[in-house]
């Protein structure tokens, strides 16, 4: 029992604060060259404003030169090839800069260039998926499809990752990508609905004032969209990763402060015993072995503290209109909540882009996996390394079975996250703070266990 809980609770441990590390990791790869540096701007009030034109994304990029920015307008329209029924799909529309700030798997073919936007040419690049669907082959390039009954030549085919990222989000990837300015000439009535636009990094990242002069010189209110700071988000994840990192810390500097306390009650009572037929100097030298194995334990405990904390200390960022003016202010929060609420009602109907969708899906994704390691991992861990101290096998066996135990831990968190279908970014401290955890608790618990025994052998 004492080896399954620990096993379940170091796998469940590192599988957790790895796959937080490489969640972050995949989702930062999946906005593109640009990365998070990025605002997402998404229309919210559909009756309020219809979007913009060509003509104002025109203007809009001129204001906002030379950072880029992308277009973005999508519908769900049935696409039909041949040799297979005629498919329903998610069709965008991009503007020349989309993959700056997407990543696109290209697998046959190429994605079309600036100068097919600016001429609408009615070409169009499709999702493997959707190829079998239409095609039953992903021989598709060069070949028709009509959308509405316009037909786009298919220049090239892309594939999703196939993470567990983006089949969270439904898969946050379109179907179909055309030229914006060819899906406009098709569809008059159909608008620009997403903005991305890349950040400035010299900006402070909550400023979103830019965004909002960069729309009103182009007639627009910005409380008509919904602007996401992507960098903000990136932070917010961060801090999960580095909060576990935090606990973990904690909770071995504890372990090791209480190993450094034993050891030096030990090391006095060692030496008041020898002093009652010698004085201390004669102690100190006829000793020095078993002192030397007291300081260096003592030193190793204390550098063990100082190196854990210099690598799990962190500044945790509370957004500033979160913090009361007191507080235990309980209206603050109350009001704070109700104003969550009333904002999450105003968006009823609401249809976020696909990058929002990532984003959602990577902060519900790694807050579970925060909870699991600290709900269930931690407290597995330690019941079963205070079992383990509980057997009769010597220390070394069960430090032996503890290296076992980690080495196979990781390798299996290593397969979970490749299985899952994304890189493995998980930094060496993360490891150096987990393997000190690992050390101290069972240190402390065979010293618990050598306490118990000689109040046994006592009695």
């Amino acid at each position: 029992m004492a080896t399954l809980l620990t096993a379940i609770g170091m796998l469940t441990m590192l599988l957790c604060s790895q796959w937080i590390s490489s969640v972050q990791g995949s989702w930062q790869q999946l906005n593109g060259a640009v990365g998070t540096n990025k605002w997402i701007v998404n229309r919210n009030v559909e009756s309020a404003d219809g979007g913009l034109s060509l003509a104002e994304f025109g203007r809009l990029g001129e204001r906002w030169s030379p950072l880029p920015l992308t277009a973005i307008a999508r519908m769900t329209e049935v696409a039909d090839g041949d040799l297979a029924p005629a498919a329903s799909a998610d069709i965008v529309g991009v503007s020349a800069g989309y993959q700056d700030f997407h990543q696109l798997q290209i697998r046959s073919g190429s994605f079309f260039d600036s100068s097919a936007v600016e001429l609408g040419r009615r070409v169009a690049v499709i999702h493997a998926d959707v190829a079998e669907k239409l095609f039953r082959s992903r021989d598709v390039v060069g070949r028709s499809i009509d959308i509405g009954n316009t037909p786009f030549t298919v220049i090239g085919m892309y594939d999703g990752s196939g993470t567990v990222l983006e089949q969270m989000s439904d898969d946050g990837v379109p179907d179909i990508i055309v030229p914006v300015s060819a899906l406009l000439a098709v569809r008059p009535n159909l608008t620009i609905q997403t903005l991305e636009l890349a950040m400035d990094p010299n900006s402070a990242i909550e400023d979103e004032q830019g965004i909002h002069s960069a729309l009103q010189s182009i007639g627009h209110r910005a409380d008509r969209y919904e602007i996401t700071n992507m960098k903000t988000i990136d932070a917010a994840l961060s801090q999960w990763s580095l909060l576990m990192r935090f606990v973990y810390g904690v909770i071995a500097i504890l372990l090791c402060i209480k190993l450094i306390m034993a050891n030096v009650g030990a090391a006095r009572t060692f030496i008041k015993e020898k002093m009652e037929m010698a004085n201390w100097t004669d102690v100190i030298r006829t000793e020095r072995a078993k002192v030397a194995v007291f300081g260096a334990a003592i030193a190793g405990w204390g550098a063990c503290i100082a190196a854990v904390w210099l690598i799990v200390s962190f500044r945790f960022q509370i957004p500033s209109d979160w913090l009361p003016d007191q507080l235990i202010d309980l209206r603050f929060y109350a009001d704070k909540i109700k104003s969550l609420w009333q904002a999450r009602v105003a968006q009823y109907g609401y249809v976020p882009s696909s990058g929002e969708l990532l984003a959602a899906a990577a902060d519900r994704f790694v807050t579970l996996l925060f909870l699991a390691g600290m709900l269930l991992g931690l407290p597995s861990f330690l019941i079963g390394i205070r079992l383990a101290a509980l057997h009769p096998s010597p220390p070394a066996a069960n430090l032996e079975r503890l290296a076992l135990l980690m080495a196979g831990a990781t390798a299996l968190s290593f397969a979970a996250i490749r299985l899952s279908g994304m890189d493995y970014t998980v930094g060496w401290t993360d490891f150096a703070v987990t393997a000190v955890l690992f050390l101290s608790a069972h240190h402390h618990s065979q010293l618990k266990k050598e306490r118990v025994s000689n109040v046994h052998q006592e009695s």
